[in-house]
């Protein structure tokens, strides 16, 4: 090798020595799993931007049994952390970044089971609840999973959910996440409508359907929220409490005599009310703050000193004397209007309040004869049993999510592979799709604030809560043009602008995407009229020759066809004679009983009229002895009349008294003889 190719190879070496100081070299990815948990960490686990601790920077952080989305695997030269995992997290999906390895465990891959297929098979799950079952069971082969099958549809139960004042989110959280629905913001201070103090507001739709969705929590911390509250002592421990109390002031001493500690009241409180011992532990963490910083338990408030409500049980704006929630639910606290004594109340010392309220828990949410045997999910998603959504426990969107992964965190990995119960609703008519991880930044203003077609006038005045609105034109109008302003500026809009008109119905959709994604459409339907066709003149008959009404009288016996169509005179049409028969009759005798039918320039029938010659009774146009004898017989058998053609019994009428009698047969006869 000469000296030029000794330094060029010299060269890449060096290159490659020094890349791999500060370059990771990925790993072959193959062979990871797709998901995994965080681990061995009580204080959390930081996410940084780069595989290695120094020089890099940090992106986030996850908690001990977090769920994360595997990317990738690679190996450094840093010899305290040589692997490294890119992640991406589950519960917030923008979270992307790597972890040291020892701080991630894989998943177990799941390996194609029969029996575990035909068990998902017979219990109803749909497709897109298969995969993480399946990941489940690979990692936790003595899990049992319950389809809870429901009557309400995936719609319906997200459009109620959505309804104002029923999911509520932190006032906190990026506007992306929070609705702008009548009732939920204030267009004219611009500012989201406070609805459990000025903290809590409505959370938006998508946020709403997210939290909903079963599929988003199938994993190994978020389905404790379908599990079963009851309290099984050999499944949960005072070990596995203390756990959930971890860096909380439930792991603090009790300040009340009688138990050293929170985590013994709470464990006693298992024990009187059945309810699981962690259940209650992240309830009360739900409700009053990981410090305990809840107005409800600081025994300090105004008027209702003394007096403890660790479950926030009747604590909402609505639910009694006080316009303050918490004051309200120190009131039922108190034993409410009739100063009741049921569940150890009144509440005045914290242990009273956590057993009481365990056992007033369970009564409601727990005990399978009267709840149903609710899981976590259902006393936040009243889904169950009619009537529907009057029976939540809690409003925070995030509720039953939150209280899950903290149950979660009572159980140890061996602990964990023992045959627990979930039971996972499924919804009517559910979509294929999961519903997606809602956006994290934006607005949700998806409004305009005026919407018009020019020139021309909706049949109802606008409003931005109105999404469909109607206009008629004339046919002459072959194109209109659609204006509007947004509500948002930042937000974007389609169908503006000049449209071609087809006779008949339109429909133009006018759709708003504001700053965070969400999309609302206004469609406008233009009714296009049909051309106006010039209508024919109404015929007339303008004779004097004879009679005309509901019958044509004055006609003469022996009247010729053409000569009685001639002396009509119709105007502005025709007319055409017709047997009784229908058979149009162009010659011969007009007779009783003949039609005539009269017609508009462009054909149409528009009269129609019976002749009647007084005397002609059989219709042929002549007197004779036969209608003599044929208005006889009637005469004598009344009953036959009946049953004769109007314009037959009309020209038996030869005296027009308006009846048939023997005058006319009289007469008849006469006027035969005369002829």
């Amino acid at each position: 090798m000469n000296l030029a190719k000794k330094i060029h190879c010299l060269v890449l070496c060096l290159i490659l020595i020094a890349a791999s100081c500060f370059v990771s070299m990925p790993a072959l990815a193959e062979g990871i799993a797709e998901y995994g948990t965080i681990v061995n960490s009580d204080n959390g686990v930081n996410v940084r931007s780069e595989p290695k601790v120094t020089s890099s920077n940090r992106v986030g952080g996850l908690n001990t049994g977090e769920r994360v989305k595997l990317l990738d695997k690679v190996t450094t030269s840093d010899t305290a952390n040589p692997v490294w995992y890119k992640i991406q997290s589950v519960s917030t999906p923008t979270l992307v970044g790597y972890v040291a390895a020892n701080y991630v465990k894989e998943d177990v891959v799941y390996k194609p089971d029969a029996d575990f297929e035909a068990y998902l098979t017979a219990q109803g799950f749909p497709e897109s609840y298969k995969p993480m079952l399946r990941s489940l069971h690979a990692n936790y082969p003595n899990w049992v999973f319950v389809a809870d099958h429901l009557e309400m549809t995936w719609d319906a139960a997200v459009t109620n959910e959505s309804i104002v004042g029923r999911s509520l989110i932190e006032n906190s959280v990026d506007d992306a996440w929070k609705s702008k629905e009548p009732g939920a913001y204030n267009w004219e201070t611009g500012k989201y409508i406070g609805l459990d103090g000025e903290n809590w507001v409505a959370a938006h739709k998508s946020v709403v359907a997210y939290y909903l969705d079963p599929r988003n929590f199938l994993n190994s911390t978020d389905i404790f929220q379908f599990f079963m509250q009851t309290y099984v002592p050999e499944l949960q421990t005072l070990e596995g409490l203390k756990k959930i109390a971890k860096n909380t002031f439930l792991e603090k001493p009790f300040p009340e005599t009688g138990y050293a500690t929170y985590c013994d009241v709470i464990m006693e409180a298992a024990k009187q009310s059945g309810v699981s011992p962690y259940v209650i532990a992240s309830m009360i963490l739900t409700e009053q703050g990981t410090n305990g910083q809840g107005n409800s338990i600081s025994g300090t408030v105004s008027g209702l000193t003394g007096l403890y409500n660790f479950f926030n049980v009747g604590a909402s704006p609505s639910s009694g004397p006080y316009s303050d929630s918490v004051k309200n639910g120190l009131y039922w606290a108190k034993g409410g209007s009739s100063n009741s004594t049921s569940y150890m109340r009144p509440w005045n010392t914290r242990a009273k309040a956590i057993i009481g309220g365990a056992i007033w828990y369970f009564d409601e949410y727990v005990n399978p004869n009267t709840s149903g045997g609710y899981t976590i999910y259902y006393k936040k998603f009243d889904v169950k049993k009619s009537p529907y959504y009057t029976f939540q426990y809690m409003t925070n969107i995030r509720g039953a999510y939150i209280e899950g992964s903290k149950i979660k965190k009572g159980y140890t990995e061996q602990e964990l592979q023992n045959s627990l119960e979930f039971r996972i609703p499924v919804y009517k008519s559910m979509p294929s799709a999961i519903t997606p991880f809602p956006p994290k930044t934006g607005d949700n203003d998806n409004y305009l604030s005026s919407l018009s077609v020019k020139g021309h006038s909706f049949t109802t005045a606008f409003d931005k809560w109105t999404s469909e609105y109607g206009v008629i034109v004339d046919y002459e109008v072959s194109s209109v043009i659609i204006e509007g302003t947004k509500s948002n500026s930042a937000a974007t809009v389609t169908g503006l602008g000049q449209v071609s008109l087809a006779v008949g119905i339109n429909r133009f959709n006018v759709v708003v995407t504001a700053t965070s994604g969400e999309k609302r459409t206004y469609t406008i339907v233009i009714t296009r009229r049909e051309k106006e066709v010039e209508k024919p003149p109404e015929p007339s008959i303008e004779t004097t020759e004879y009679n005309i009404g509901q019958f044509i009288t004055g006609v003469d016996l022996d009247t010729t066809a053409e000569g009685f169509i001639q002396k009509l005179n119709v105007k502005n049409g025709t007319a055409k004679l017709f047997n009784a028969d229908g058979s149009e009759k162009t010659s011969g005798i007009v007779g009783t009983g003949n039609v005539v039918k009269i017609y508009d320039t462009t054909g149409t029938e528009k009269l129609s009229y019976e002749v009647v010659i007084y005397g002609d009774v059989n219709g042929d146009g002549k007197l004779k002895l036969s209608d003599i004898t044929k208005m006889r017989s009637y005469y004598v058998d009344p009953e036959i009349i009946k049953s004769l053609p109007n314009a037959v019994v009309k020209a038996m009428d030869v005296n027009y008294s308006g009846s048939f009698t023997l005058a006319d047969i009289t007469i008849t006869r006469t006027m035969w003889v005369d002829q």
